[in-house]
C-alpha cells in the first residue's frame, strides 16, 4: 500500500502531539520513542522516519510555542518612557491571555519551563527564532526607556530584558503548576 503525503503528514502531526502529551504527562528524561510512537499508534520506523531523535521532537515542540510580540516599528520614536512601558505590559498581558486560552501552549511551556537549567542528559535547548526576536525587541525598549529615563540605569537594557523575561517565567511556573487562571489587574500609568 503506497502511502501519499497527506498520509505522511498526518502521522508526522499524530507523532508531534503524542510527543507533547507524553513530555506532559512523564516529563522529557523519562520518555522513550518507543512511549511516544506507541502513543501516537504508529510504528518506531514511521516516528524514525519523521525525527531521527527525541531532541529533534523537542526542538519542533519549541517551535510551536508563541511568544510576547514587543515589535514597534522604531522603538526611538516612541514619545515617552511611559508609552514604552504600556507597550511592553500590553505585550505581556495579551500574551497571559492567549496562554490562558490555549491548553497546548500551557503544557508546551510546562515541558520547557521544566527543563530550565537543566543539563544532565538533556541536549542543549536552542532558542527558537521567534523567541530570539522577542528578547531583542524587548532589549530594544528597554534601551530607549534608558537613553530617556531621568535617572541614570543601573542595569543594561539585556539585563532588563533579561529580568522581565524570568520574572513572566515564574509566574508561568506557578500560575501553570497550581492549575488555576490568572488574574492581574489591568495598570495604567499616569
Amino acid at each position: 500500500m503506497k502511502r501519499t503525503r497527506q498520509d505522511a503528514e498526518k502521522t508526522r502531526i499524530a507523532i508531534i502531539a503524542a510527543a507533547e502529551t507524553v513530555f506532559y504527562r512523564h516529563g522529557y528524561h523519562q520518555t522513550t520513542l518507543e512511549t511516544i510512537a506507541r502513543e501516537a499508534r504508529v510504528s518506531r520506523g514511521a516516528l524514525y522516519w519523521h525525527f531521527d531523535s527525541k531532541s529533534m521532537l523537542l526542538a519542533e515542540l519549541r517551535c510551536r510555542i508563541e511568544v510576547p510580540n514587543f515589535a514597534i516599528s522604531n522603538p526611538k520614536d516612541a514619545v515617552s518612557v511611559s508609552e514604552i512601558s504600556e507597550l511592553i505590559v500590553s505585550s505581556i498581558m495579551a500574551w497571559i491571555t492567549l496562554v490562558q486560552n490555549d491548553r497546548s501552549l500551557q503544557r508546551l511551556l510546562l515541558i520547557f519551563l521544566s527543563l530550565e537549567g537543566q543539563s544532565s542528559g538533556c541536549d542543549k535547548i536552542q532558542i527558537s527564532n521567534t523567541e530570539k526576536d522577542a528578547d531583542n525587541q524587548l532589549a530594544a525598549l528597554f534601551e530607549v526607556i534608558n537613553l530617556k529615563a531621568d535617572n541614570p540605569a543601573n542595569l543594561s537594557a539585556l539585563q532588563k530584558a533579561s529580568q522581565i523575561k524570568w520574572l513572566v517565567k515564574s509566574l508561568c511556573w506557578g500560575w501553570l503548576h497550581s492549575d488555576k487562571l490568572i488574574t492581574l489587574p489591568l495598570y495604567t500609568y499616569e
